[in-house]
Formats: structure tokens, C-alpha cells, sequence
């Protein structure tokens, strides 16, 4: 087949030690089947926050793998005017470009981001592609969770357009796919109809293999040298509004006066509130800021860390997200604490793989990181669960396997309907 894969805002194959995200990891599965397949993407580099290109670009990474990257300026925090206006202009980017291209076979659209998605679903109907809608974060709902209760319904007024465009491009999709069954549940509530034999869930996942440890990195090492004695809590991705890493400074700040100094916290990625994050950091000895790593560096890290963090916004949790860091954590046989609700936080119990806390309660989240602490034990078993988990579960070898099962059979399936 011929596949268009429509996703913005990942690593892609052309930046520096990249880390593989949801559609790279999906393109390695097709392309190991034979299919040729075509990335959308923007010009844009959202995790670094840099262009990569400063014109449309078209790229042969493989013989039948091409990405097509359009260009449409750049913005310099996540929430903000100037992404809302990149979308859009990268939406009209990929209108006009695909309507220049020979029609693939099929498109794996992700959502959001929204305007991308309608317009790839547009051309699908169009053109009478069999397209699946990819859910992976719930907008424009979750972006109207961020507002203060008393300015939600201005908020909610705005994007009122963006709403109907979610709940169009929905019902156009052949097959809606998710990252969690919450997320394909809030997908089919959109459009009023239930779960039908093409609406699935697959998981992000984390790959299997283990990363070369002979690339090693000097700001790693010297921090794996300097704690060897220490109990290593890591959060690895962006510092951003969706995470509660002021809460963790706060809870380190306690850990420290109380003397409890075994207990050393490692935070790594940027974003925009990395200075906030900094200059709170700076005043406290058992936080170390490792700035962004590539995957070597991560998987580095968490092999000699004790307890991956997730300290989810209340916004964030309270849409059942499933978000990459779980997986990546578990890849490595670390434990989670957590304050993801829904199916994450039912996962955690069910499980035993971490322990869950609610957002923003600072005193459940003391309490864990003390209670996992000082008991080897704990940390031992969860741990060893949270490694059997992934290895049952959450590979991304078997989640993709099974995903592109799934594009293969709903292309027969179509192309036999329209015979």
C-alpha cells in the first residue's frame, strides 16, 4: 500500500538522536511489511523548539520512506496565540499540497492536532481514501480545562468552531483508534454512535531494544558518578504547564529540611518553564536539572534511577491520558508514582506497578516518594512488575505489529466494500 502517515509535532527521523515517538515507531512496522509510506509533518521541531527547514522540504529517508514538511513558522510556548495560528497555517499547507499529490490508499491521520486532521479527513472523503483517526489528546476539551473555572465558558465560546471541525472529522473516519480506552470512549461520545468492529485501542508502547550504552554521555555519567549513593526519582519530557514540577521542587524543598537527603530528584527535558523550573532548582541540593537528552542519555538514565515520576496536571489527568512516559519508565523496570486518573491510575493498582496520588496533593506525593524511599523492597517488587507488565503489554514491537494489522485488514475490507 501506499500510506500517508499525518502527524505533527513529533521527533522526526532527520533531527539529531531523535526519540522515537507513536507514528516513527508505526512507520518502521509498515515499512518492514513492504508498504511505502509518506510523512506530513511541519517544518517546525515542537519538542526543541526550532526550525528545522525554512521552506517546504521533502526528504527521502528510505527508498519507500518519504517525509513531506511544510512550512508554516515556528512559537515558543505550547499554550499560546502563535501555535493556535501555526496550526492553521499548517493545515492550509497541507491542503494545498495534498491536492497537488496522487492519492494514497490509505491515511492514518493522528489528533489532534485538529485542523490538520479535518483537512486530511476532507481530502479522504474527497477522494474516497479510507482514512483512521489516531486519538492521542482530547482538544479542543482539554485545552478548555486549562482556563480557570471562571473563564471556561469564554474559552469554550472561542472554540466553539474548533468543537464542530473535532466532531466532523470524527464521523468521517473509517476507524477510530486511540491511546486508551478512555480516549476512544471520549472519541465516540463526540459523535453519538457506540464502539464499532474497526474502533480500537493500541497503546503508545516504548521499544524493546536496548539502547547502546557505548554512546555514553558526559552530563549522564557524571551525575551516575556523583549519586551512586542516592535514590534517584527522574521526570523525563517538557517543562511545560501540564506538569506539576513547581510541586515537586515544593516536596523536594521538605524532603531536604527534614533531612531525609538520601533522596535525590533528576529532571531532564525544556520547555517553557524551564527558567521557572531553574531558578527554583537552583536552591535546592537534591535536584539536578539535566536539560533535553537524546535517547541514548534517557535510556542511561533510567537504568540507574529508582522511580519514574509523572506529575500530571489536573486537566491532564482527568481525560484518562496515557502520555509516553509510563511506558518509557516501565521499559527500564522502574516503578511510576503518578497522578494520572482513570485508566492509568486503575492500571497502577491493578497491576502494583507504582503508587497513585491525586493532583496538585502535595502531602500523598511527600508521602510516597518517603514510603518508597526507605523500603528496598517495595521498590524491588514493583519494579519487577512494572518490567513484566511491559514486556506482556506495552512493547512497542507487539502494539505496532498488531496496529498495522489492523491499516491492513481495513484496506482489504474497504477495497473489497468499493468492488
Amino acid at each position: 500500500m501506499k500510506i500517508w502517515l499525518i502527524k505533527d509535532g513529533e521527533n522526526l527521523p532527520v533531527e539529531p538522536s531523535p526519540r522515537k515517538m507513536r507514528t516513527w515507531m508505526l512507520s518502521e512496522e509498515l515499512l518492514r511489511r513492504g508498504h511505502s509510506l509518506t510523512w506530513w509533518a511541519g517544518t517546525f521541531s515542537h519538542q526543541q523548539k526550532k526550525l528545522l527547514f525554512h521552506g517546504n522540504t521533502e526528504i527521502d529517508i528510505e527508498p519507500k520512506f518519504k517525509l513531506h514538511l511544510l512550512h508554516a513558522g515556528s512559537y515558543d510556548k505550547n499554550f499560546s496565540i502563535r501555535r493556535y495560528i501555526h496550526h492553521k497555517k499548517l493545515a492550509r499547507r497541507f491542503y494545498e499540497a495534498a491536492n497537488n499529490a496522487n492519492p494514497p490508499d490509505l491515511i492514518v491521520s493522528a489528533f489532534p492536532i485538529i485542523d490538520m486532521a479535518y483537512e486530511a479527513a476532507g481530502y479522504a472523503h474527497r477522494n474516497r481514501v479510507p482514512i483512521i483517526i489516531d486519538i492521542r489528546d482530547l482538544w479542543p476539551d482539554i485545552i478548555i480545562d486549562l482556563f480557570p473555572n471562571m473563564l471556561r465558558p469564554l474559552a469554550k465560546l472561542a472554540l466553539h468552531r474548533d468543537a464542530m471541525k473535532t466532531a466532523d472529522l470524527l464521523k468521517k473516519a473509517d476507524s477510530l483508534v486511540a491511546v486508551s480506552s478512555g480516549c476512544l470512549q471520549w472519541g465516540l461520545k463526540k459523535i453519538g454512535r457506540p464502539k464499532e468492529n474497526n474502533d480500537r485501542v493500541f497503546y503508545i508502547g516504548y521499544p524493546a531494544k536496548k539502547i547502546n550504552d557505548n554512546h555514553q554521555s558526559d552530563i549522564i555519567e557524571k551525575f551516575i558518578a556523583s549519586h551512586q549513593d542516592k535514590i534517584i526519582f527522574t521526570f523525563v519530557g517538557i517543562f511545560g504547564i501540564t506538569y506539576e514540577l513547581l510541586l515537586l521542587c515544593d516536596v523536594a524543598e521538605r524532603l531536604w529540611l527534614e533531612g531525609r537527603n538520601q533522596i535525590h530528584f533528576a529532571l531532564a527535558g525544556k520547555g517553557e518553564l524551564a527558567k521557572t523550573i531553574s531558578r527554583r532548582a537552583a536552591k535546592l541540593p537534591n535536584v539536578s536539572l539535566l536539560g533535553w537528552l537524546n535517547e541514548n542519555e534517557i535510556h542511561r538514565l533510567l537504568s540507574h534511577s529508582h522511580v519514574g515520576l509523572i506529575p500530571a496536571k489536573g486537566g491532564l489527568s482527568g481525560f484518562d491520558a496515557m502520555p509516553n512516559k509510563p511506558f518509557e519508565y516501565f521499559s527500564t523496570g522502574l516503578p511510576i508514582i503518578s497522578s494520572l486518573e482513570g485508566e492509568m491510575e486503575e492500571l497502577i493498582r491493578k497491576d502494583n506497578v507504582g503508587l497513585s496520588y491525586k493532583p496538585g496533593d502535595i502531602k500523598a506525593l511527600h508521602g510516597h516518594i518517603w514510603e518508597i524511599s526507605r523500603d528496598e523492597s517495595l521498590r524491588r517488587q514493583l519494579g519487577t512488575n512494572a518490567a513484566q507488565l511491559f514486556n506482556s503489554k506495552f512493547k512497542a514491537e507487539i502494539i505496532y505489529g498488531e496496529y498495522a494489522d489492523h491499516i491492513e485488514r481495513l484496506f482489504v475490507q474497504k477495497h473489497k466494500n468499493h468492488d
